[in-house]
């Protein structure tokens, strides 16, 4: 724990998709989308409330009380192992979880667990973090499936609406139903997703 040091909001660089428009500044000459996939960084206050209600309810109902884990998510995932049961859950919280895409990798070891559970503890309303800046990051990296890493993306690819347009979003919100499918198809993109 005392040993993990702990990057600032601003220091965790995520690759987007680059835009290149002729000199009129209106013609896109072309899209440069990293391998990483398709991803735009947007705030957390162009996230409509909608979105990010459902995303806590379905990936971490104590994400705004929890000290960046959950001792009992920890124990009904370890149980789980213990038993074989597939359906106790991973034990991760939000804050877990962006830890593991955006800093520390996927890798399955303790090692690497615990050194997820040590940044995200220490992350927690820490160096910046605070929980809407938490929130905002997840719901940038985060994959959704067709190829969207990031809500504002994951909008346009299933309901081809633009989150941060205020102008289009007026005229055409994301809808609470809307939001709830985005939310749901995070735990399994390619089953969950409606076309599938």
């Amino acid at each position: 724990y005392q040993r993990q040091d702990i990057p600032t909001p601003d220091s965790v660089q995520a690759n987007q998709v680059s835009e290149i428009y002729y000199g009129d500044d209106s013609t896109l000459m072309g899209r440069i989308v990293p391998p990483e996939g398709n991803r735009t960084d947007v705030k957390i206050t162009d996230i409509p409330k909608s979105m990010q209600d459902a995303v806590i309810a379905a990936e971490d109902r104590q994400f705004r009380s929890n000290e960046g884990f959950s001792v009992t998510g920890i124990g009904r995932a370890v149980l789980g192992r213990f038993t074989n049961n597939a359906d106790a859950g991973g034990g991760s919280t939000i804050t877990q979880q962006y830890v593991k895409n955006a800093i520390v990798g996927d890798e399955v070891s303790y090692s690497r667990k615990f050194k997820e559970l040590a940044i995200a503890a220490k992350m927690n309303d820490r160096h910046g973090w605070s929980k809407e800046k938490i929130l905002e990051a997840y719901l940038n990296t985060i994959y959704f499936g067709r190829g969207a890493y990031g809500v504002a993306v994951a909008a346009q690819k299933f309901f081809n609406k633009s989150i941060t347009d205020k102008r289009r979003a007026e005229r055409n919100p994301l809808t609470f139903e809307e939001a709830a499918l985005l939310s749901a198809v995070i735990r399994a993109p390619s089953y969950y997703d409606p076309d599938t």
